[in-house]
Protein backbone atom coordinates (compact mmCIF):
# COMPACT_ATOMS: atom_id res chain seq x y z
CA UNK A 1 0.00 0.00 0.00
CA UNK A 2 2.65 2.46 0.36
CA UNK A 3 4.36 1.80 -2.81
CA UNK A 4 1.25 2.56 -4.36
CA UNK A 5 0.09 5.50 -2.11
CA UNK A 6 3.71 7.08 -3.55
CA UNK A 7 2.43 7.01 -6.61
CA UNK A 8 -0.16 8.81 -5.82
CA UNK A 9 1.36 11.50 -4.18
CA UNK A 10 3.90 11.81 -7.64
CA UNK A 11 0.33 12.11 -9.43
CA UNK A 12 -0.84 14.46 -7.01
CA UNK A 13 2.42 16.97 -7.70
CA UNK A 14 1.97 16.92 -11.23
CA UNK A 15 -1.38 18.18 -10.68
CA UNK A 16 -0.61 21.32 -8.12
CA UNK A 17 1.38 22.80 -10.69
CA UNK A 18 0.38 25.56 -13.05
CA UNK A 19 0.57 24.83 -16.60
CA UNK A 20 1.39 26.39 -19.90
CA UNK A 21 4.40 26.07 -21.78
CA UNK A 22 4.20 28.68 -24.29
CA UNK A 23 7.27 30.23 -26.60
CA UNK A 24 7.37 32.99 -24.11
CA UNK A 25 7.12 32.68 -20.52
CA UNK A 26 5.42 34.48 -18.08
CA UNK A 27 3.50 33.89 -14.95
CA UNK A 28 1.10 36.52 -12.36
CA UNK A 29 3.21 38.58 -10.68
CA UNK A 30 -0.42 39.62 -8.70
CA UNK A 31 -3.90 38.28 -8.96
CA UNK A 32 -4.21 39.53 -12.82
CA UNK A 33 -7.27 39.89 -14.32
CA UNK A 34 -8.01 38.39 -17.86
CA UNK A 35 -9.67 40.35 -20.05
CA UNK A 36 -11.46 40.12 -23.18
CA UNK A 37 -10.03 43.15 -25.20
CA UNK A 38 -6.85 44.89 -24.52
CA UNK A 39 -8.43 48.19 -23.34
CA UNK A 40 -9.26 49.94 -20.04
CA UNK A 41 -12.90 48.90 -19.26
CA UNK A 42 -13.11 45.60 -21.25
CA UNK A 43 -14.57 42.55 -19.43
CA UNK A 44 -12.90 40.24 -16.76
CA UNK A 45 -12.87 36.65 -17.88
CA UNK A 46 -11.14 35.51 -15.16
CA UNK A 47 -8.92 36.66 -12.26
CA UNK A 48 -5.87 34.34 -11.48
CA UNK A 49 -3.80 33.53 -8.42
CA UNK A 50 -0.48 34.35 -7.90
CA UNK A 51 2.14 32.72 -9.56
CA UNK A 52 -0.52 31.41 -12.50
CA UNK A 53 2.14 30.73 -15.80
CA UNK A 54 0.66 31.78 -18.86
CA UNK A 55 1.44 31.34 -22.56
CA UNK A 56 2.06 34.80 -24.48
CA UNK A 57 0.68 34.66 -27.81
CA UNK A 58 2.10 38.10 -28.92
CA UNK A 59 2.15 41.63 -27.48
CA UNK A 60 -0.92 43.98 -28.29
CA UNK A 61 1.01 47.42 -27.25
CA UNK A 62 3.07 48.67 -24.76
CA UNK A 63 0.53 47.79 -21.68
CA UNK A 64 -1.08 44.50 -23.05
CA UNK A 65 -0.37 40.99 -24.40
CA UNK A 66 -2.45 37.80 -25.43
CA UNK A 67 -2.03 34.96 -23.28
CA UNK A 68 -3.00 31.74 -23.30
CA UNK A 69 -4.08 30.52 -20.19
CA UNK A 70 -4.49 26.45 -18.98
CA UNK A 71 -2.70 23.48 -21.15
CA UNK A 72 0.06 25.03 -24.04
CA UNK A 73 -2.64 25.73 -26.98
CA UNK A 74 -4.73 27.63 -24.56
CA UNK A 75 -8.18 26.36 -22.70
CA UNK A 76 -8.75 30.07 -21.98
CA UNK A 77 -7.32 33.21 -24.16
CA UNK A 78 -7.38 36.95 -23.49
CA UNK A 79 -5.97 39.81 -22.10
CA UNK A 80 -3.47 40.64 -20.43
CA UNK A 81 -1.87 43.80 -18.67
CA UNK A 82 1.65 43.33 -18.91
CA UNK A 83 2.52 44.92 -15.48
CA UNK A 84 0.41 42.11 -14.01
CA UNK A 85 3.10 39.73 -15.20
CA UNK A 86 6.84 39.02 -14.74
CA UNK A 87 8.62 37.06 -18.07
CA UNK A 88 11.45 35.06 -18.30
CA UNK A 89 12.06 31.82 -16.26
CA UNK A 90 14.73 33.97 -13.96
CA UNK A 91 12.12 36.46 -12.89
CA UNK A 92 9.25 33.70 -12.79
CA UNK A 93 11.07 31.78 -9.90
CA UNK A 94 11.71 35.08 -7.90
CA UNK A 95 7.78 35.11 -7.32
CA UNK A 96 5.83 33.66 -4.44
CA UNK A 97 2.96 31.43 -5.56
CA UNK A 98 -0.27 30.68 -4.56
CA UNK A 99 -2.03 27.84 -3.39
CA UNK A 100 -5.83 28.05 -4.05
CA UNK A 101 -7.64 24.84 -2.90
CA UNK A 102 -11.27 24.11 -2.63
CA UNK A 103 -12.23 23.34 0.72
CA UNK A 104 -15.72 22.55 2.51
CA UNK A 105 -15.91 20.16 -1.22
CA UNK A 106 -15.16 16.91 0.15
CA UNK A 107 -18.30 14.55 -1.28
CA UNK A 108 -19.54 17.00 -4.13
CA UNK A 109 -19.15 16.50 -7.60
CA UNK A 110 -20.18 18.86 -10.30
CA UNK A 111 -18.97 18.71 -13.70
CA UNK A 112 -15.81 19.68 -15.42
CA UNK A 113 -16.53 21.62 -18.85
CA UNK A 114 -14.01 22.29 -21.09
CA UNK A 115 -15.16 26.04 -20.83
CA UNK A 116 -17.35 28.67 -19.61
CA UNK A 117 -20.29 27.17 -21.15
CA UNK A 118 -22.38 24.72 -20.18
CA UNK A 119 -23.24 23.58 -23.69
CA UNK A 120 -18.95 22.86 -23.96
CA UNK A 121 -17.16 19.41 -23.59
CA UNK A 122 -18.02 17.82 -20.67
CA UNK A 123 -14.45 16.58 -18.96
CA UNK A 124 -15.55 14.69 -16.20
CA UNK A 125 -19.49 14.72 -15.22
CA UNK A 126 -18.23 13.81 -11.45
CA UNK A 127 -15.59 16.15 -10.45
CA UNK A 128 -14.66 16.98 -7.17
CA UNK A 129 -13.16 20.20 -6.94
CA UNK A 130 -9.63 20.79 -5.82
CA UNK A 131 -6.87 23.29 -6.87
CA UNK A 132 -7.84 26.21 -8.09
CA UNK A 133 -6.13 28.69 -10.94
CA UNK A 134 -8.60 31.81 -11.38
CA UNK A 135 -12.00 32.59 -10.01
CA UNK A 136 -14.71 34.81 -11.05
CA UNK A 137 -16.33 36.51 -8.47
CA UNK A 138 -19.71 34.83 -8.66
CA UNK A 139 -19.23 32.85 -11.82
CA UNK A 140 -17.15 30.28 -12.81
CA UNK A 141 -13.67 28.74 -11.47
CA UNK A 142 -10.59 27.65 -13.67
CA UNK A 143 -9.59 24.20 -12.40
CA UNK A 144 -6.93 21.48 -12.51
CA UNK A 145 -8.11 18.01 -13.03
CA UNK A 146 -6.16 15.52 -11.99
CA UNK A 147 -4.11 14.37 -15.61
CA UNK A 148 -2.79 17.86 -15.78
CA UNK A 149 -5.47 19.59 -17.99
CA UNK A 150 -7.53 22.56 -16.97
CA UNK A 151 -11.46 22.84 -16.92
CA UNK A 152 -14.20 24.78 -15.78
CA UNK A 153 -16.72 24.30 -12.64
CA UNK A 154 -19.54 26.51 -12.53
CA UNK A 155 -19.49 27.25 -8.70
CA UNK A 156 -23.55 28.04 -8.10
CA UNK A 157 -23.26 23.54 -8.49
CA UNK A 158 -21.05 23.53 -5.36
CA UNK A 159 -22.71 26.11 -2.74
CA UNK A 160 -20.77 24.78 0.04
CA UNK A 161 -17.12 25.30 -1.51
CA UNK A 162 -15.14 27.97 -0.32
CA UNK A 163 -11.66 28.86 -1.85
CA UNK A 164 -8.78 28.83 0.81
CA UNK A 165 -5.46 30.70 -0.48
CA UNK A 166 -2.40 30.21 1.09
CA UNK A 167 0.92 30.33 0.07
CA UNK A 168 2.37 27.37 -2.06
CA UNK A 169 5.26 25.45 -0.27
CA UNK A 170 6.86 25.30 -3.98
CA UNK A 171 6.49 26.59 -7.42
CA UNK A 172 6.26 25.18 -10.72
CA UNK A 173 9.58 25.62 -12.74
CA UNK A 174 10.93 25.32 -16.46
CA UNK A 175 14.33 24.31 -16.88
CA UNK A 176 17.17 26.84 -17.79
CA UNK A 177 20.55 26.60 -19.24
CA UNK A 178 22.71 24.62 -17.49
CA UNK A 179 19.77 22.40 -15.88
CA UNK A 180 18.94 18.82 -16.69
CA UNK A 181 16.12 19.15 -19.32
CA UNK A 182 12.82 17.31 -19.57
CA UNK A 183 13.90 14.85 -22.62
CA UNK A 184 17.17 14.11 -19.84
CA UNK A 185 14.97 13.46 -17.07
CA UNK A 186 12.29 11.52 -19.33
CA UNK A 187 16.01 8.95 -20.44
CA UNK A 188 16.82 8.63 -17.00
CA UNK A 189 13.70 7.90 -15.70
CA UNK A 190 13.24 5.23 -18.36
CA UNK A 191 16.50 3.76 -17.99
CA UNK A 192 16.13 3.48 -13.87
CA UNK A 193 12.43 1.57 -14.35
CA UNK A 194 13.61 -1.07 -16.98
CA UNK A 195 17.12 -0.88 -14.79
CA UNK A 196 17.16 -4.43 -12.31
CA UNK A 197 15.26 -2.88 -9.37
CA UNK A 198 12.71 -1.32 -11.80
CA UNK A 199 9.73 -2.78 -10.64
CA UNK A 200 9.19 -0.68 -7.42
CA UNK A 201 8.54 2.07 -9.49
CA UNK A 202 5.20 -0.07 -11.03
CA UNK A 203 2.34 1.74 -9.96
CA UNK A 204 0.37 -2.07 -9.81
CA UNK A 205 2.75 -3.96 -7.37
CA UNK A 206 3.91 -6.68 -7.64
CA UNK A 207 4.48 -7.51 -11.11
CA UNK A 208 7.48 -7.03 -13.62
CA UNK A 209 8.97 -4.14 -16.02
CA UNK A 210 7.13 -4.64 -19.66
CA UNK A 211 9.83 -2.45 -21.72
CA UNK A 212 7.00 -2.62 -24.47
CA UNK A 213 4.35 -1.15 -22.04
CA UNK A 214 6.56 1.08 -20.68
CA UNK A 215 7.41 2.11 -24.47
CA UNK A 216 3.39 2.51 -25.31
CA UNK A 217 2.96 5.23 -21.88
CA UNK A 218 2.96 8.69 -22.27
CA UNK A 219 5.59 10.40 -20.40
CA UNK A 220 4.66 13.67 -17.86
CA UNK A 221 7.38 15.60 -16.72
CA UNK A 222 7.12 18.24 -14.23
CA UNK A 223 9.90 20.28 -12.72
CA UNK A 224 9.75 21.43 -8.41
CA UNK A 225 11.08 23.89 -6.46
CA UNK A 226 10.55 24.17 -3.34
CA UNK A 227 11.18 27.48 -1.41
CA UNK A 228 13.48 25.40 1.39
CA UNK A 229 15.58 24.04 -1.19
CA UNK A 230 16.25 26.83 -3.75
CA UNK A 231 18.68 25.78 -6.64
CA UNK A 232 18.04 21.94 -5.76
CA UNK A 233 15.13 20.83 -8.24
CA UNK A 234 12.67 17.55 -7.78
CA UNK A 235 12.29 16.57 -11.21
CA UNK A 236 8.73 13.91 -11.41
CA UNK A 237 7.89 12.05 -14.33
CA UNK A 238 4.78 10.13 -14.70
CA UNK A 239 4.10 7.02 -17.58
CA UNK A 240 0.74 7.07 -18.72
CA UNK A 241 -1.22 4.69 -19.93
CA UNK A 242 -3.85 5.28 -23.34
CA UNK A 243 -6.62 5.82 -20.32
CA UNK A 244 -5.14 8.26 -18.49
CA UNK A 245 -4.02 5.39 -15.06
CA UNK A 246 -0.54 5.68 -14.16
CA UNK A 247 1.92 2.29 -15.04
CA UNK A 248 5.31 3.81 -13.26
CA UNK A 249 6.47 7.23 -12.05
CA UNK A 250 9.25 8.61 -9.76
CA UNK A 251 11.08 11.85 -8.85
CA UNK A 252 14.51 12.65 -8.08
CA UNK A 253 16.49 15.71 -6.91
CA UNK A 254 19.02 17.22 -9.51
CA UNK A 255 21.22 20.49 -8.99
CA UNK A 256 22.10 21.63 -12.54
CA UNK A 257 22.62 18.73 -14.40
CA UNK A 258 23.64 16.45 -11.80
CA UNK A 259 21.41 13.85 -9.87
CA UNK A 260 21.76 14.23 -6.48
CA UNK A 261 19.28 11.89 -5.00
CA UNK A 262 16.00 9.59 -5.87
CA UNK A 263 13.88 11.56 -3.84
CA UNK A 264 10.60 9.24 -4.20
CA UNK A 265 9.29 6.52 -6.12
CA UNK A 266 7.21 3.30 -5.71
CA UNK A 267 9.20 1.97 -2.62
Amino acid sequence: MRRIAVILLLALCVCACGLGEGNAPAATAVRAGLYDAPREGAQELMRYYIGTRVEVVREVDARYVQVNVGEPGGSLMGYMRREDLVFGEAAIRSVWPEEALCVNAQGQTCTLFSYMDERSEVIDPAYTPWQVLGAQEDGWLHCLYDDGRTGFVDRCAIPQMQIEVDGAPYMCVEPMEGELSREAAIAYARDRILGPDGAQYLAVWPGEVDAQHLARCTPETELLMYHVASGIITYVILFREADGTIYAGLSFEAEGKDIVSLSAGNG
